[in-house]
């Protein structure tokens, strides 16, 4: 009987089937025990540490958790925003992760909704990426100021 073998998460399961519609009946019971064992495993199984971009590890550490912890704060909360956003990008933010990770209360609409500021955030349901112009704000604007704080921490010898 031919057999087929799929990895998961939380380990690999072996199909021995007959025919297609055994297999196919098979792999619809899987599914249905793999949400129920990824959810009560899910804690159990250890998660891959996410890592700081190259260059950016004395900027932010990112937690057990996936927060990320920020080693260096900006002043301007357009730009710890930025920041913040850019640490997480492509991806996109809840606004309740920014407000915890950068301690702005309501920066949805202290920064991110602020119509000088809209350009620079994308916005998808309640999370926030940049655009663009967000992207180029970061690199051109915050990243030197980011450098200039790191070069500040250099021991002088």
């Amino acid at each position: 009987m031919p057999e087929a073998t799929i990895k998961t998460d939380f380990g690999d399961i072996r199909i021995t089937y007959s025919n297609m519609s055994d297999l196919e009946a098979a792999l619809k019971e899987i599914q249905d025990h793999a949400k129920v064992i990824s959810k009560a495993a899910g804690n159990l199984t250890p998660k891959t540490p996410r890592v700081p971009k190259p260059g950016y590890e004395k900027v932010y550490r990112f937690l057990p958790t996936g927060m990320a912890e920020l080693l260096i704060f900006l002043k301007k909360p357009l730009q710890l925003a930025a920041m913040v956003l850019f640490i997480y990008h492509p991806e996109m933010v809840s606004a309740q992760d920014l407000e915890e990770i950068t301690g702005i209360t309501d920066i949805a609409k202290k920064v991110l909704g602020q119509t000088n500021n809209k350009k620079y955030f994308r916005k998808k349901h309640d999370t926030y990426g940049l655009t663009d112009d967000g992207l180029s704000l970061f690199i051109n604007k915050v990243k030197p100021i980011i450098d200039a704080e790191l070069l500040k921490q250099q021991p002088t010898g």
